[in-house]
């Protein structure tokens, strides 16, 4: 019945539950895991005063409250967790943003729709923008090579 994965992120129903009943966490108390949330917080609390990353208390911070290396670490985690997230949902038919039914004929949901319209006029509106910008550079030497 092994997945031949890491059990902490499979979907398996089995692997799931044996590592909900084997985690050494979810059998503590409820006072025990307060316990431990405050005694955690005390220790972040104390980092960020001395100017220390939060994450490995070792190295000054340098993004926010946590060192590069734990920031990078935390980025990279994220991505992989959202991504994967993502997939899913464009999959089975999803939202890409949010998992919400899509609008038919699209990859998002209405409300994230009418976002990427707006964003999108938005942007077309602004001559500031990187893309006007670019349009009115290929613009100006078409005119160049006219004459």
């Amino acid at each position: 019945m092994s997945c031949n994965r890491n059990c902490i992120n499979c979907q398996k129903e089995y692997c799931t539950k044996v590592y909900r009943d084997s985690s050494r966490y979810c059998n503590r108390s409820e006072e025990a895991k307060q316990h431990n949330r405050d005694y955690q917080k005390k220790k972040r609390d104390e980092a960020k005063k001395q100017g220390l990353c939060i994450v490995c208390r070792k190295k000054s911070k340098s993004h926010g409250a946590k060192c590069y290396e734990c920031y990078l670490r935390q980025k990279r985690y994220d991505r992989q967790k959202y991504d994967g997230r993502r997939q899913r949902w464009k999959d089975n038919g999803k939202c890409y943003f949010c998992g919400k039914d899509v609008v038919h004929g699209k990859k998002v949901c209405a409300d994230h729709y009418q976002r990427l319209i707006r964003n999108t006029e938005t942007c077309n509106s602004h001559k500031n923008t990187r893309t006007a910008r670019m349009r009115e550079k290929n613009e100006m030497q078409i005119l160049w090579k006219r004459n």
